[in-house]
């Protein structure tokens, strides 16, 4: 995702290093974004800056490193299946099962990670979670495109992402039917489509 964020800006770059570096600069940083830095597997440092002023009345930055993920072994995550997924949270298989034969139609692609399962066409416009007791559904909608209380976007409207939380159910509502299609149109290049990949 980071490289095609930079080849955005630079399509001169022909390779990258695989081993890129992310550092961030920041005024504060939230407990939940520390956490999940510490279980990424890029190294990443995260800076905030103290302002102040020396006794000559100069205005100074005093660097504070807030995380460095650095020495962290993080654990490979393995490849799962759907049985497995659905194994431990039976109560949401009837909602899952429903919601899968909107997701797979018109040719889409369907394949499992460690803790979630993807669907692609094209490329991946829709992640399904297992929680305790509910599906979290994340779309590439595209930026702004539901307006819609029941539907957040990430980054605070910033990204093509979003989700809905879906509770058991026996039929899934129409407007996440709607939904669903507008996220697979965007991901074969329908009005929506956006070229920054987030199969994260």
């Amino acid at each position: 995702m980071l490289e095609k964020v930079i080849r955005q800006y630079n399509k001169e770059i022909e390779d990258f290093d695989p081993s890129i570096r992310l550092i961030c600069v920041v005024t504060d940083i939230e407990d939940r974004v520390k956490n999940a830095i510490y279980a990424i597997a890029n190294h990443v440092k995260v800076y905030s800056y103290l302002v102040a002023k020396d006794t000559a009345g100069n205005v100074i930055l005093v660097p504070k490193l807030e995380v460095d993920n650095s020495e962290v072994e993080v654990a490979i995550r393995s490849a799962t299946s759907e049985g497995e997924l659905l194994k431990d949270h039976p109560h949401l298989e009837a909602t899952f099962l429903s919601m899968k034969k909107l997701l797979e139609a018109d040719s889409t692609v369907s394949y499992a990670t460690g803790r979630s399962l993807r669907f692609k066409k094209e490329r991946v416009f829709a992640v399904v979670r297992f929680r305790k007791k509910h599906i979290q559904l994340e779309l590439r909608a595209g930026e702004g495109i539901i307006q819609d209380k029941d539907f957040k976007y990430w980054r605070k409207g910033n990204s093509p992402w979003g989700y809905i939380n879906i509770a058991p159910t026996k039929a899934i509502s129409q407007k996440i039917s709607e939904w669903i299609e507008i996220a697979r149109d965007a991901a074969s290049g329908g009005v929506n489509q956006d070229d920054m990949e987030e199969d994260q």
